[in-house]
């Protein structure tokens, strides 16, 4: 019973420190920002259930009191062309999701329009899209609909609206991704191109308020600790045993993941973002698949498996990490 109440309390020690590492990067106004680091404050997503809900700056830095959102709601008509857009600081105008299978169900990739047609094959946001975090969130907030990466066909109109290029089993470090899966920095880049498409067609004082009124949002990170604590069972067993290996504590192994997350940040913020939401990594240690894996290994028998509680301590200094 000790174990078990103690298992508890790590979980929503975790679970707590996840919901602290949603950080919003939102800077002043101002482009003159004199560090990044000033501009990474902690604030908080308000939801108000009976209107639709924003992203508000935190004004005081030094205060631990949440903002309280807007009262008026973003419009919920998206531009149609570049000449229609006209940009407002006073809401986000779109979502662009960063992310892993957290934010992506596995139709984001050159291939899926083929096996969708031929196969029948209905991804998520086909109807239940709201189990997604960011489109649940993109719905209550009043924002567009957010298309996949590989939905839209490189015009002004096809991104306007945000994009998601999320992708299944993606990871923060390059090596810790497979070779089908997109890793955090391809989808950076992806995204900086999405940028430099919008200060072509929209011109750049119009490109620049669209990108810092858009919200960044990013989630990854579970794959990355799947395949350190499990380099036999991962698509790219031969970089993520080189890992284990190389980082035998799991806490330095966090603290290089954290610092990967932490330069695409600054990379983000560089490129205009302002208002960036970054996802901590939820118990770990408690998925069916972990256990499993985890007390197979060590020869356990099934009635004694529980939360791995080494696991979710790693999980844990990474969300504290990543919410600093």
């Amino acid at each position: 019973m000790m174990n078990s109440s103690r298992d508890q309390r790590k979980i929503m020690a975790i679970l707590r420190a996840a919901l602290m590492a949603a950080i919003i990067l939102l800077a002043s106004k101002a482009y003159s920002q004199p560090d990044p680091k000033v501009a990474a404050q902690s604030t908080q997503l308000l939801m108000d259930s009976s209107h639709n809900s924003h992203f508000s700056d935190n004004q005081n830095s030094s205060s631990s009191s949440s903002t309280s959102p807007s009262s008026s709601s973003p419009s919920s008509s998206s531009p149609s062309s570049s000449s229609s857009y006209s940009p407002s600081s006073s809401s986000s105008t779109a979502m662009f999701v960063i992310g892993d299978s957290s934010v992506d169900c596995g139709e984001n990739t050159l291939l899926y329009p083929l096996l969708h047609q031929n196969l029948s094959l209905f991804p998520c946001t086909n109807g239940s899209h709201s189990s997604l975090i960011p489109y649940f969130l993109a719905e209550k907030m009043g924002l567009p609909e957010i298309p996949t990466f590989y939905e839209q066909n490189g015009t002004i109109e096809g991104i306007l609206n945000g994009l998601n290029y999320g992708s299944a089993q993606a990871a923060i470090l390059s090596s810790q991704s497979g070779p089908s899966f997109q890793s955090l920095n391809q989808q950076l880049r992806q995204a900086f191109e999405t940028i430099q498409l919008l200060q072509l067609q929209l011109g750049q004082a119009k490109a620049d308020q669209f990108i810092k009124s858009s919200i960044f949002y990013m989630s990854l990170g579970k794959d990355d600790y799947i395949n350190y604590f499990f380099p036999d069972n991962s698509s790219s067993s031969s970089s993520s045993l080189s890992s284990s290996l190389a980082y035998p504590d799991g806490e330095a192994f966090s603290r290089l993941v954290v610092d990967e997350m932490t330069q695409a940040l600054r990379d983000l913020y560089d490129q205009g973002a302002r208002k960036v939401v970054a996802m901590g990594v939820l118990p770990l240690g408690c998925a069916p698949r972990v256990v499993v894996n985890w007390y197979f290994a060590k020869g356990r028998k099934s009635s004694e498996r529980r939360c791995v509680g080494e696991i979710n301590e790693v999980i844990l200094e990474h969300n504290r990490e990543l919410s600093e």
